[in-house]
């Protein structure tokens, strides 16, 4: 919910709280949910995606209109497992 995805923005942490609250026990673990809201964990996450958002775009705007440079992207932390392809 923190992270940008090609559908959406990212959220802003007092709407990720209010979802994890309402659908704790439902959709999320009582006991993680609980745990998360307790802690600063969220808080980090959110500031850190939000420093790699500026650094992208700040690297956009430094080479913007450059052919010759085309900058990195700034990795996410969370990275989804590659799915392994069965050949036969």
């Amino acid at each position: 919910m923190l992270s940008d995805r090609p559908y959406r923005k990212a959220l802003p942490l007092p709407v990720v709280f209010d979802q994890l609250k309402e659908h704790a026990g439902t959709q999320f673990d009582l006991g993680l949910v609980k745990v998360l809201l307790r802690s600063d964990i969220l808080a980090d996450y959110a500031e850190v995606m939000r420093v790699q958002r500026a650094e992208v775009v700040a690297l956009e705007a430094e080479f913007d209109g450059d052919p010759q440079v085309t900058p990195l992207p700034v990795p996410s932390l969370m990275r989804r497992p590659q799915r392994l392809r069965r050949y036969r």
